[in-house]
């Protein structure tokens, strides 16, 4: 196991980079009605295909969530500027918590925090 001024020559946002996150609003998954609101005010003939090009983004798990859930988007903020650079396996990611280094891999990650990754859809269409 290395020491922990080792795995600080690891991360991948160095440290004096990092910067707080600004908390603008505080919000709650019900909140996200607003975006079925929109996407019901698109006009009709585009109104499947837009559905789709959201559902399909980065975004469009956002829509399937509990909206009960909360979410803090300050602590993926911390957790994600604590990521480490490694030689692992390409489906886990590692952080640097204290003086220890955690892995997860990239579905626990998303189950974690609730965010997606992976190729970006084509939404240009």
């Amino acid at each position: 196991m290395q020491m922990s001024s080792e795995l600080k020559d690891l991360l991948k946002t160095p440290e004096d980079e990092w910067y707080d996150g600004k908390i603008t609003r505080h919000d709650h998954f019900s909140d996200l009605k607003d975006i079925d609101v929109a996407l019901d005010s698109v006009p009709e003939q585009f109104k499947v295909e837009d559905r789709r090009r959201y559902t399909e983004s980065c975004f469009g798990h956002f829509l399937r969530m509990d909206r009960g859930m909360k979410f803090s988007g300050s602590v993926v903020h911390r957790l994600l500027l604590r990521e480490l650079h490694h030689d692992g396996p390409q489906d886990e990611m590692r952080f640097l918590l204290g003086t220890r280094s955690v892995r997860f891999s990239k579905v626990e990650f998303c189950l974690i925090t609730g965010l997606k990754f992976g190729v970006i859809p084509d939404t240009t269409s």
